[in-house]
């Protein structure tokens, strides 16, 4: 093999080990002390809505992500917490009530908006920036849905 051969090869593989898929059990147990927040009825939704993902992608979110459900009116979550979390995404029990394709979208859209760096869109005072952002992170979350 040449230089050229063995780089093909390599970066294949590189594109197939990113492209990989996580089974519903395997999401779960990779979440299993970082996301407690989350009820568990609705930790299944959510487990078989980043099952869908690509396996990089489940990889950054159980490293950078904290995802919150709540049947309460309010809860809290200390500095801890929040410390090793890039992004905080709420779940609304409304979430439970759509179609599982929906949820899927809705949860990759979500994970999107982390992933591009964007910020709340609490205090917006712009709706070109927000409208911009949406934009971006729906086509990222199609993006990373219709991979095989």
């Amino acid at each position: 093999m040449n230089g050229k051969t063995d780089k093909a090869e390599l970066l294949k593989k590189l594109e197939e080990y990113r492209k990989r898929k996580y089974t519903v059990e395997q999401v779960d147990y990779a979440f299993g002390s970082t996301n407690n927040q989350v009820s568990d009825d609705f930790r299944v939704d959510l487990d078989t809505a980043l099952s869908e993902l690509p396996g990089e992608i489940v990889d950054w979110v159980t490293s950078n992500i904290l995802f919150v459900s709540s049947e309460d009116l309010a809860f809290f979550l200390n500095r801890k917490e929040l410390m090793h979390v890039k992004g905080l995404v709420f779940l609304s029990e409304k979430l439970k009530d759509k179609s599982k394709d929906r949820q899927v979208f809705c949860i990759a859209h979500e994970v999107a908006h982390a992933k591009l760096g964007h910020r709340s869109a609490i205090g917006w005072t712009s709706k070109e920036e927000y409208e911009q952002q949406e934009k971006e992170a729906d086509n990222l979350a199609r993006k990373w849905l219709r991979q095989e």
